[in-house]
């Protein structure tokens, strides 16, 4: 009977493909002599370099998460300096081959000159939970992280990089946007102090979330409906930018077309009613964005006349108060919450 042959191990190898100038991945088993006696073909169809990223990634030590994989590729301070983006899409074609990377929490305080971040969760094994930006320029760089779990741990980053960007950056400039900069920066303020504040606690308090345009009913359904911290916070934020929303349309408007107390009364109601963002739309009067972008450029070289409309704004301090205690004092007793789970 012939003696069993003994495997001692399985290794890869690679060969090119003269012909084609392919690189051809090679699974076989080697017995003690070091003969190969089967053997599996993996044939990726590779290029010179997709197959060099591939092999060099492969030797590096194990890295589950994002954060550990920049921490490898950029391990200095000099180095993160230099990024000029970070994307998921570029990250994983880097990796072509290799298990995704974990999300968790992110730190990219030290990546001070990047102008793109793009993490899709849906790119990620797990999703992030939270992204620290903290000193990044933020009107220099496009920000964009759909599909991720960032909850109350990461509100700072949603608001300053998604909710309140996304308007003096212009994206939508159908609403007006080009009037964020007549906003003053008190006014601006006021509202992220709020969005700071925002906790798992305090988001059920209805004299403090009625700042963000939620009452009794609306509360109500939020605790019943977002079973995702996520989905929660990111409700909450959005609700709190129509309120900039409204006052981009109002200013537009004033320049435009002149004061209608009547009519900006109505737009502040919708600003501080439960997701009211589709109807401000059609209160903007001047679709023409380009005319409003003439019409600001002139207030902001000291224009007098349109300087006069632009006195006594409907959410100074105290019309700003009648809305929250239209919100608040309803008759009904208003319970809190159960914590959210």
């Amino acid at each position: 009977m012939e003696q069993e042959k003994k495997k001692i191990a399985i290794k890869t190898v690679v060969s090119k493909n003269k012909r084609t100038g392919k690189y051809r991945e090679r699974e076989v088993e080697v017995e003690k002599t070091g003969r190969n006696i089967t053997s599996s073909h993996k044939d990726y169809g590779w290029d010179k370099g997709l197959y060099d990223t591939y092999h060099e990634e492969s030797e590096k030590p194990k890295i589950k998460t994002l954060q550990e994989y920049l921490n490898n590729e950029y391990p200095a301070k000099k180095d993160k300096e230099k990024v000029r983006d970070i994307r998921m899409d570029k990250i994983n074609e880097r990796r072509i081959g290799l298990e995704l990377l974990e999300g968790g929490e992110l730190d990219l305080r030290e990546y001070k000159n990047v102008d793109w971040i793009n993490l899709d969760g849906d790119l990620l094994k797990t999703p992030l939970t939270n992204i620290n930006l903290e000193g990044l320029d933020k009107a220099k760089g496009y920000c964009f992280f759909p599909n991720n779990s960032l909850g109350f741990s990461g509100i700072k980053t949603l608001w300053d990089y998604k909710y309140l960007l996304k308007y003096d950056r212009k994206i939508y400039k159908k609403f007006g946007f080009s009037s964020f900069s007549l906003i003053k920066k008190e006014d601006l303020e006021k509202l992220t102090s709020s969005v700071y504040q925002l906790n798992k606690n305090n988001w059920q308090d209805p004299i403090f979330i009625s700042y963000f345009g939620v009452d009794k009913d609306a509360l109500e359904y939020l605790e019943e409906e977002q079973k995702e911290e996520a989905d929660l916070v990111s409700v909450l934020l959005d609700n709190l930018s129509n309120q900039i929303l409204a006052r981009c349309i109002i200013l537009s408007n004033r320049l435009s077309h002149g004061i209608n107390e009547e009519e900006e009364e109505k737009i502040m109601d919708l600003a501080f009613s439960y997701q009211g963002c589709d109807e401000l739309e059609d209160y903007l009067k001047e679709k023409d964005q380009e005319k409003v972008k003439e019409l600001v450029d002139k207030v902001l070289t000291a224009d007098k006349e349109l300087l006069s409309k632009l006195q006594n704004l409907p959410w100074e301090v105290s019309q700003l108060e009648k809305q929250i205690e239209n919100i608040t004092l309803a008759e009904t007793k208003v319970e809190i919450l159960p914590k959210l789970k």
